[in-house]
């Protein structure tokens, strides 16, 4: 049965400044306080979820741990079904092995639940307190800053996108003064929250000062009252109060933020001075509708796509200078296209006209820069032109993650891997809650490495970021594929296919999926579905082509990619690099399609 201590237990090893158990078995040693499995002297890494079953089983072995009591401890906050249970225990087999018997550590008990077999010895670690190094050092010199999206007392979902977008303002000011680590916004968008703890959320972040603020409407005015907080003191460095217009809400983030870097730095150049006050437009219905695009933006699905492109042309027709906005529908387009819900020569010139005027208003925007490397890399297969605009872009703002985390992914289609992930690795760091650059880092593990486990481990970290998160859930079905696991890869798809809906590369990496899984029927079935859809919208013929590839059906798929060559279709950029096109790779029309496109003459 299962053990009553069990529930308790996890909560309790999961603290923090406690002294922690070391369980050891066989040659392995799980380390509680770091957080990692060692195998004799190697890290053995595992994605928490995955972690946190592991710490259950060990801590009980022998025990009998029933499936709903495990899913009920690990995904206490949220709903997720038995399937998730059954991948994470397939995970950890592969990533153990078998004990000195040729036993499975993890043994399934038919219609129970799961036991662990091997004898386990506690020992007892020294206790950790979970603070920043940097911290101690007594010097008074402030390296990293937190900006909490600032909380409204009469709190409305509707304003939430204003809430952050007051915290983003400041970050990008601050961000700007290179003297000090400002956290992204990604990072500090969950504690929109009224409840959350300034010193608790710095802890978190691991930061030493955190700013907060509390905005009160008051008709036509509001009241912005912001404090500077210490978090290893707990006590407010400086606070101040502000009663403005609406319409002036620019200068109260000027001020914060020329108050917060006076505080945090000795002494700001002119030109540092000039950034803080530095503005993209004066027009506050054009900043709100920003701040809505780009809330909508980074939600990464078709509604919101649809949603923040609405916002951005909304703004633009408050303020036609507005360059920041024009960056925002540039890359609006450019995911359109990306993700196959519009035709490639529909959404790329209008993602590219719209980063060139953002560029023509501001050359020193860095989003334009990438924006427009972009549309270069993946429309135009200028290669040498998308390095440049992603060098600018990085030149101009070296902590801008979205330009990092592209380049990584222009750098691995061209085959320069190393590079590749050192620049996805700085994308990650800067922006480490990121859905889109965290499944990336999975992908180029992937593309990489095909039958790693390391990409399907980041891609159930993604996950554990967000259930809901569809293209995560694709690239792991597409890596359980590379690795022969075809229930599991199908599954995984159709679970992606049911929170995005049947987007057409979906269903084709389904169908490919059908196709080398022996399901051949069921391929064929959506190459006549999707055949039938592109008499209404558009459909790639790239996508095509996979499920050709995957029935080995080559003069087909070939003549897809060809169509898809006259498509200028997206995902070509990847033709050096995606797994699913091995075995197109000793044919010579292959060669001739990267001629082509220019890759095989790009360094």
């Amino acid at each position: 049965m299962f053990p009553k201590t069990t529930k308790n237990f996890l909560l309790k090893s999961l603290k923090q400044g406690e002294k922690y158990k070391l369980y050891k078995f066989g040659p392995y040693c799980l380390n509680m306080s770091e957080r990692f499995l060692l195998l004799d002297e190697e890290v053995i890494p595992l994605p928490p979820k995955a972690f946190e079953i592991l710490v259950l089983l060990v801590a009980n072995s022998g025990y009998i741990l029933r499936k709903n009591d495990l899913l009920e401890v690990v995904w206490s906050e949220t709903y997720v079904e038995e399937n998730n249970l059954s991948q994470y225990i397939s995970f950890l087999r592969k990533a153990l092995g078998n004990d000195q018997n040729g036993q499975p550590f993890i043994e399934t008990v038919p219609k129970l639940g799961y036991r662990f077999v091997a004898n386990v010895v506690e020992e007892i670690e020294d206790e950790i307190n979970g603070l920043p190094e940097s911290w101690a050092n007594t010097s008074s010199h402030i390296s990293s800053v937190a900006v909490l999206p600032f909380k409204f007392l009469d709190h409305e979902e509707s304003n939430d996108y204003l809430a952050i977008g007051i915290a983003d303002a400041i970050i990008t000011k601050l961000g700007n003064l290179k003297q000090i680590l400002v956290r992204p916004t990604s990072l500090v968008r969950k504690y929109t929250d009224l409840a959350h703890d300034a010193v608790l959320a710095g802890r978190e972040l691991r930061v030493e000062i955190v700013l907060e603020g509390i905005i009160q409407k008051l008709e036509d005015k509001i009241r912005t009252t912001v404090q500077l907080v210490s978090v290893r003191d707990q006590k407010p460095l400086w606070s101040d109060k502000f009663d403005v217009d609406f319409k002036d809400i620019f200068t109260v983030e000027d001020l914060i933020s020329e108050k917060v870097a006076e505080t945090l730095i000795s002494k700001l150049t002119s030109e540092e001075r000039k950034s803080l006050s530095k503005r993209y437009t004066d027009n506050i219905e054009a900043y709100q509708l920003y701040l809505k695009g780009r809330y909508y933006w980074n939600k990464r699905n078709s509604g919101g796509l649809k949603n923040s492109k609405s916002y951005f042309q909304q703004a633009i027709d408050k303020d036609p200078l507005y360059a920041l906005a024009y960056a925002g529908l540039a890359d609006c387009y450019n995911l359109h296209s990306y993700y196959g819900e519009l035709s490639p020569r529909e959404s790329f010139p209008k993602a590219k006209a719209a980063a060139a005027r953002a560029i023509e208003i501001d050359n020193n925007l860095a989003e334009a820069h990438t924006s427009l490397a972009f549309v270069k890399a993946w429309y135009d297969w200028d290669w040498s032109g998308a390095e440049r605009e992603f060098k600018q872009a990085l030149e101009l703002n070296p902590d801008y993650a979205t330009a990092h985390h592209w380049y990584a992914i222009y750098l691995m289609a061209i085959g320069r891997n190393d590079e590749a992930m050192e620049e996805i690795t700085r994308a990650y760091n800067i922006d480490p809650l990121s859905l889109a650059i965290s499944r990336d880092v999975g992908l180029l593990r992937h593309f990489g490495e095909p039958q790693s486990f390391q990409a399907i481990e980041q891609y159930l970290k993604t996950i554990e970021l967000d259930q809901n998160f569809w293209a995560a859930h694709r690239h792991l079905g597409l890596a359980y594929l590379q690795n022969g696991m075809y229930k599991e890869s199908i599954a995984e798809l159709k679970r992606a296919i049911a929170i995005a809906g049947n987007r057409t590369m979906l269903l084709a990496e389904l169908g490919h999926a059908y196709a080398v899984s022996g399901l051949k029927r069921n391929a064929i079935k959506i190459i006549g579905d999707l055949k039938k859809r592109s008499a209404q919208e558009y459909v790639s013929s790239y996508d095509i082509a996979l499920i050709y590839v995957g029935l080995n059906l080559i003069d087909n798929s070939f003549e897809c990619l060809q169509n898809a060559y006259t498509e200028r279709a997206s995902w070509l950029i990847y033709l050096k690099v995606e797994p699913m096109l091995a075995r197109l790779r000793t044919d010579g029309r292959f060669t001739d399609l990267l001629q082509q496109i220019g890759l095989t003459s790009v360094k």
